[in-house]
């Protein structure tokens, strides 16, 4: 047995939040709340006129990435629950008008 190891039942490795029971629900969560904070600056950029392309580009770059970050890893891991609220969230996205695709 080792010595001065700590038991966790949470862990973040290369910015993913792993379980003990390998679930990655707290990953999602915490990504929906970042991007989401993205979201409402995405909004104040469209409120001062940036172009829906334009708009698009700065989505894809600050959004996408995120949710697509450690995706092909942790994708069979996220739960029906979870996964409904990352495609929620994308539909409010278009809705708002700051992505050209759904």
């Amino acid at each position: 047995m080792c010595t001065g190891v700590e038991r966790v039942c949470e862990a973040k490795l290369l910015g993913v939040f792993f379980k003990n029971n390998l679930k990655t629900n707290s990953h999602a969560s915490y990504v929906l709340r970042m991007c989401s904070q993205r979201l409402y600056l995405l909004k104040q950029l469209r409120d001062q006129g940036l172009s829906i392309k334009q708009l698009d580009i700065v989505f894809q770059s600050i959004i996408i990435t995120r949710l697509a970050h450690a995706a092909p890893a942790c994708s069979i891991f996220v739960s029906k629950e979870q996964e409904g609220k990352i495609y929620g969230f994308l539909r409010r996205s278009f809705r708002y008008g700051v992505s050209q695709q759904m």
